[in-house]
C-alpha cells in the first residue's frame, strides 16, 4: 500500500523519508513491513502520502498504536 500510493504520487522513497524526517533506511523497512512508524511518525506520513489516518492504521496494520480518529 504504502509502494503503490508513493509510486501514483510519483515520490521517491528519499523524498518521503525526507518530509517525515527519517531515513530512507527507516522508512524502506516500513514498505518492507521489517517495523511501524510510530504515531508521530504515522501522522506524518499520512499528511505526505494524503492518507486519512483510519486508512493508514489499515494499511500499515497498526492496531497496536492508539491512533485519533479522523
Amino acid at each position: 500500500m504504502l509502494v503503490r500510493r508513493r509510486s501514483e504520487l510519483g515520490y521517491t522513497q528519499e523524498h518521503v523519508a525526507e518530509k517525515c524526517n527519517i531515513s530512507a533506511r527507516q522508512y524502506q523497512a516500513w514498505e518492507k513491513g521489517d517495523c511501524l512508524p510510530t504515531l508521530p511518525h504515522a501522522i506524518q506520513l499520512a499528511i505526505v502520502l494524503d492518507f486519512s489516518l483510519d486508512s493508514l492504521k489499515k494499511e500499515v496494520n497498526l492496531d497496536a498504536v492508539s491512533l485519533p480518529r479522523d
